[in-house]
């Protein structure tokens, strides 16, 4: 199964230092999902190690009062970055969730 973690930061001591916890989490998710990671209302997606991709994007250097991280083991799907969460939907909305969606079609109601 995938990895999430989050935060919510109530101090300005911890918003400054958002990033830097955001990517202890995500590198603790690792043996979680090992395939991609990813955070933050502003999306970076990428397959590979999450200490790789919070490398890659410098997530320690990150700022803000709400960080949203996961890491995905791919069940389902290639590992690609167009299959990683977290998903946004507009300027204010994330979602990450965690294992799959093999009957999603019949379900869905358009």
């Amino acid at each position: 199964m995938c990895g999430i973690v989050g935060l919510f930061a109530e101090s300005p001591e911890i918003e400054a230092q958002l990033g830097c916890h955001l990517s202890a989490m995500l590198v603790e998710m690792s043996d979680r999902g090992p395939d991609r990671a990813g955070g933050t209302i502003e999306i970076f997606n990428e397959k590979g190690k999450p200490r790789d991709v919070v490398l890659r994007f410098a997530f320690d250097s990150g700022e803000g009062s709400h960080a949203l991280g996961h890491t995905r083991m791919a069940t389902e799907r290639a590992v690609t970055t167009e299959h990683s969460h977290p998903f946004s939907s507009g300027l204010d909305l994330c979602l990450a969730r965690n294992g799959s969606h093999s009957n999603w079609i019949p379900g869905r109601r358009d």
